[in-house]
């Protein structure tokens, strides 16, 4: 006897929307949460363990299920860690049905993606890879909320040379500013450097070779919108040397410092150091080191004073003694900070939290590949061997090396090592800590990506416990001129 009504009945299956992860995907970390969106509200009685399982390399795992309170959405949780280097996937049964009984529709349901060692951040970090423009140069820093930087030099031609500073987001690289030093004329960027201070500033420092020889070094800073030149260009007095590298630190009361290694076969080889004061750059303390040896490579750091130290070594002609050195600036001069030993090169150093100079080198036995020497200065005692000739990863004779000392939040000496699997292959990098009696290793090494190798030394830096952030340039195999900048983190 009511009035007419419409009654709508409900034929329609409900479907799976959305995914997390999304099907396919290669860089998944094993914290990202399991969770499926329905086209409509799920019936709460047909979710469960047995409708929707969870599979780590084809074999089930035990795992939470649990329907959101709208019934839109699943969310799978494993009971432990998933592993690295797995193949996950995710089936859901038919026997899951909406509100009106509809199964589900899972006639192209697919749901399945990768675990790996390592987490690539972004993907290649280029301007445009479609273009064939080239990395050739880089730094990494991390900034004063813990997010990594970038600066690189890329280009396809000397006149497109262009100096980029991208910032990882947490999702993205987002590029700081204008691209720097697009002149637009056939010069030469050979090296950049990058400093952030715990305050949040990010300085950027480069060299640029023009057209007619001269060489001049830029000074940037980041105020959070925009690059400004920190003075003008820093220049050395004889015009005809190249500035083969350099170094740009800021200590704990904000002084800044630039160092610059300039080479000239025919005149002279120095390191000489820059502070900025009053508006200008002042040099300080004349040329560091022996003008007529040839210099192999350089670092400088700040110990706990605020003191800039100076670590090199010098080569007595090609082929000769490699010997290192180290000097300390005390307010009025340079100093030198004791008597080394010498290996070989290339070196890396660092000042741990009581001072001690540490220095990694590599050496090489008659008929054997190289493995790293470490040494550390101990006051009124003399040098402490930290391993000698440390074992590498693989059997054979396959060159390791020490690539970047750092250390970890408990203040434990940490190293970066390269090695190939086979003699004359592409590098793997693995993180070793000294734990003051022997190096053990943190987690898997780093393996080429698939169709590249890397090339030219890595960058690195502690971020926790047992995580780290790296970076390196990777070629693609049988294209050697196309160059990237890609930067991994572990898994963990």
């Amino acid at each position: 006897m009511s009035e007419l009504r419409t009654l709508v009945v409900d034929r329609t299956p409900p479907q799976v929307v959305t995914q997390r992860p999304r099907t396919g995907d290669q860089d998944v970390s094993v914290r990202t949460p399991i969770q499926a969106v329905f086209s409509e509200a799920i019936d709460p009685s047909t979710v469960t363990a047995e409708s929707v399982r969870l599979l780590v390399n084809q074999s089930e795992v035990a795992a939470e299920v649990r329907l959101s309170a709208d019934g839109a959405s699943v969310t799978v949780s494993p009971s432990e860690q998933i592993p690295v280097e797995s193949d996950v996937s995710v089936t859901i049964k038919s026997s899951v049905t909406d509100m009106a009984g509809n199964k589900l529709d899972v006639t192209a349901l697919d749901w399945r993606w990768s675990v790996p060692r390592h987490l690539l951040l972004g993907g290649a970090i280029s301007a445009d890879m479609a273009t064939g423009m080239n990395v050739s140069t880089f730094s990494l820093v991390q900034d004063g909320n813990g997010r990594p930087v970038v600066a690189f030099v890329e280009g396809s031609t000397p006149s497109t040379y262009g100096v980029y500073v991208k910032r990882w987001s947490g999702e993205t690289w987002e590029l700081l500013g204008d691209v720097l030093e697009t002149v637009g004329v056939e010069s030469v960027i050979k090296t950049c450097a990058l400093w952030s201070t715990p305050e949040g500033e990010i300085y950027v420092v480069w060299t640029r070779e023009m057209p007619d020889g001269t060489a001049g070094v830029r000074v940037y800073r980041w105020n959070g919108s925009s690059w400004s030149p920190l003075g003008t260009p820093v220049t050395l007095e004889q015009s005809v040397v190249k500035i083969e590298s350099l170094g740009f630190v800021v200590g704990p009361q904000g002084e800044r410092w630039l160092v610059l290694h300039e080479y000239d076969a025919n005149v002279s080889s120095g390191i000489h150091v820059f502070r900025w004061g009053e508006g200008s750059w002042e040099r300080l303390g004349g040329t560091v080191l022996n003008p007529y040896w040839l210099q192999l490579n350089f670092s400088l750091m700040m110990d706990s004073l605020g003191r800039l130290v100076v670590v090199w070594t010098l080569q007595s002609g090609a082929g000769g003694a490699v010997t290192p050195y180290s000097k300390r600036w005390v307010g009025t001069h340079f100093e030198d900070m004791g008597p080394m030993s010498g290996w070989g090169t290339p070196m890396v150093s660092a000042l741990d939290g009581e001072d001690r100079l540490i220095l990694g080198m590599p050496s090489q036995d008659v008929g054997t590949s190289f493995r790293p020497w470490i040494q550390r200065s101990v006051p009124a005692e003399g040098w402490q061997n930290l391993g000698l000739g440390i074992d590498g990863m693989y059997p054979g004779a396959t060159d390791s090396m020490v690539e970047v000392l750092d250390f970890d939040h408990e203040g434990r000496l940490v190293a970066l090592f390269s090695e190939p699997e086979v003699a004359g292959g592409p590098v793997n990098h693995y993180v070793r800590r000294w734990d003051e009696n022997s190096w053990g290793l943190m987690g898997a090494p780093l393996l080429p990506r698939t169709g590249s190798r890397p090339v030219g030394r890595a960058q690195f830096f502690m971020t926790g416990p047992e995580q780290w952030v790296l970076a390196r340039i990777e070629e693609t195999e049988g294209t050697p001129s196309q160059r990237h900048l890609y930067v991994y983190r572990p898994n963990n």
